[in-house]
C-alpha cells in the first residue's frame, strides 16, 4: 500500500500519511511507513471491522508476512496515540475478527496540512558549522558517558544488590501477583541496565503465562533487554531474555543459541539460563542434552516448581514419560501444573483411567466434570476464550476423528507462535495426525522457520 494522498482528522490528531506524520497541537509524533499504511487503511474504514487477513493483504500487498507484523504494527500505533487495548479509545481488537477503528473521521485538503507545517530557518555557514561542532561534542561526551556506565561495577551498591535478588526472586514465583511486584521493583531502580533486563524478563514471563497480548509483550522486552545491552553487554538477563524471545516466538533457534551461549559464558550455573538451554536443546531434537541442562537447572533451584516441572515436560517429549512421573513425584508438593503433567505422563503410556483421575484433580474435580481424561478435556475447552488452548482443542478433536478440525486449530496455533508447536509431532494425542499431508506440511513449515 502507498501512503495515502488524503489527510485526515480524527478526535485531536491530524495524520498526514504522505510525511508519516501524526500530529495532536503542538506534538508531532513520525511514525513508521508501514504503522502508517496501516493506520491509513483504517482511517479509510472508519467504524468498520477490518479482518486481519484484510489488512495483511492491502498494507503488506503480497509480502509474505505472518500475523506477528500486524500485531507489532497495532501495537505500535497503540503506543504513539496513548491508547489501551483493554480500554480501547482509538483501535478496537475484535476478537477473532479483526480491529475497529472507533473515532469519527474527516477527510482534511493536503494543503491546510502542508500550510500548517512549521517553516524552519535554514542556518547560514557559520551556525551550520557551530551546529556541527555541537553535535560532535555530544557524541563524544555520549560515547565518554557510555564508557563509565559499562566500566561502573556491578556490585559497587549493596543496597542496589538486594533490590535487584529481591525482584529477581519475584519473578521465580511466576504469579501475575509477584510478577507486578518485580515490575514496580525494576523500575523503581531507574535505568540501571540491570533492572531494565529483569523488566524485559517480567515482559517475557508474561508473555508465557498469557498475561496480555504474546506479541506486545515480547516486542517489549525485545527493545528492553537490547537497551540493557547498549549500556553493559555483560547483563546476563537481558541475553537470557532475548535466548527466550528467540525460541519462543521467533522460532529462531540459532539466534536462541547465541544469546544463550553468552548468557552461559557469564553465568554458567544460573537455573534460569540452563531452563530456556533446555527448551532450545530439546526443540532441536538434543533430548538428552536438554534433558541434562534441565536437571542441573532443578539442582541449582531445587525449590522451584517451574525447573521441575519444565524437566517433567522435557522428559515427555523425549518419549520418557516413567522418568517424567520419578521427577515428579520426587517432590511432595501438591501443584496444580505438575498434576496436570502427570495425567499427559499417564496418557503417553496408553493409561487413560489414571490420566482422567488426575486431570480430574487438576480440574478441582467439580462436580460436573466426567472422569474420562477426553471428556474433561472437552468440559475445559468449552470455558475458555475461542483464543485459547488451540493445541489442546486440536488434540480433542484429532481423538474424535475430526481431523480437518484439528488441524484448522492447530494452523491458527501456528500463526500465533504457541509455543506447543515447537513439540507438536512429539506430544500425547495427536498420532491420528501423524499421517495427515497437512500436519506433515505444518511440521516442515516450522522446521524451515526453525533452520532459515
Amino acid at each position: 500500500m502507498t501512503s495515502s494522498p488524503h489527510t485526515y482528522r480524527f478526535a485531536d490528531w491530524h495524520a498526514e500519511p504522505q510525511l508519516n506524520l501524526l500530529r495532536r497541537g503542538d506534538e508531532t509524533v513520525r511514525l513508521k511507513p508501514r504503522t502508517m499504511d496501516g493506520l491509513a487503511y483504517l482511517l479509510e474504514h472508519p467504524g468498520r471491522v477490518v479482518s486481519k487477513d484484510e489488512l495483511l493483504r492491502e498494507v503488506w500487498r503480497g509480502q509474505a508476512v505472518t500475523d506477528d507484523a500486524l500485531v507489532v504494527t497495532i501495537y505500535e500505533l497503540r503506543k504513539s496515540l496513548g491508547d489501551r487495548a483493554r480500554q480501547p479509545t482509538y483501535i478496537e481488537t475484535v476478537s477473532g475478527r479483526g480491529y475497529r477503528f472507533l473515532p469519527t473521521v474527516t477527510l482534511v485538503e493536503s494543503r491546510e496540512a502542508v500550510e500548517s507545517e512549521p517553516v524552519r530557518e535554514t542556518p547560514p555557514p557559520l551556525r551550520r558549522w557551530r551546529w556541527a561542532w555541537a553535535a560532535c561534542a555530544v557524541v563524544i561526551l555520549s560515547v565518554v558517558a557510555l564508557g563509565v556506565l559499562q566500566a561502573r561495577p556491578a556490585t559497587d551498591d549493596p543496597e542496589m544488590l538486594t533490590a535487584l535478588e529481591t525482584a529477581r526472586g519475584e519473578l521465580a514465583l511466576r504469579t501475575a501477583a509477584s510478577l507486578t511486584r518485580a515490575e514496580l521493583a525494576y523500575r523503581h531502580l531507574g535505568d540501571d541496565p540491570r533492572a531494565l533486563a529483569g523488566l524485559a524478563r517480567v515482559a517475557t514471563l508474561r508473555a508465557d503465562l498469557r498475561l496480555g497480548d504474546r506479541f506486545a509483550l515480547y516486542h517489549q522486552a525485545r527493545g528492553l533487554a537490547e537497551r540493557a545491552l547498549a549500556i553493559d553487554p555483560t547483563v546476563v538477563d537481558a541475553h537470557l531474555a532475548l535466548g527466550a524471545i528467540h525460541l519462543l516466538i521467533d522460532w529462531d533457534v540459532e539466534a536462541a543459541r547465541l544469546s544463550l551461549d553468552r548468557a552461559l559464558a557469564l553465568a554458567p550455573d544460573d537455573p534460569d539460563v540452563l531452563q530456556v538451554q533446555a527448551w532450545q536443546l530439546s526443540a532441536l531434537g538434543r533430548h538428552d542434552a536438554a534433558i541434562d541442562a534441565a536437571r542441573r537447572a532443578v539442582e541449582g533451584a531445587s525449590s522451584s516448581i517451574t525447573h521441575r516441572a519444565d524437566l517433567a515436560f522435557l522428559q515427555i517429549v523425549a518419549d520418557r514419560p516413567d522418568k517424567a512421573l520419578e521427577t515428579i513425584a520426587a517432590t511432595s508438593l501438591d501443584d496444580p501444573e505438575l498434576t496436570r503433567l502427570a495425567a499427559i505422563a499417564h496418557l503417553a503410556q496408553g493409561d487413560e483411567a489414571s490420566a482422567g483421575e488426575l486431570l480430574h484433580r487438576w480440574a478441582g474435580s467439580p462436580a460436573s466434570l466426567p472422569a474420562d481424561y477426553w471428556a474433561i478435556i472437552g468440559a475445559v475447552a468449552e470455558r475458555l476464550a475461542d483464543d485459547h488452548a488451540l493445541v489442546m482443542r486440536a488434540a480433542l478433536h484429532a481423538r474424535e476423528g475430526e481431523l480437518d478440525t484439528a488441524m484448522r486449530l492447530l494452523e491458527r496455533a501456528y500463526e500465533r507462535r504457541d509455543w506447543e508447536i515447537l513439540w507438536l509431532e512429539r506430544l500425547p494425542g495427536f498420532a491420528p495426525l501423524h499421517a495427515h499431508e497437512g500436519f506433515a506440511a505444518l511440521i516442515e513449515r516450522r522446521r524451515q522457520v526453525q533452520l532459515s
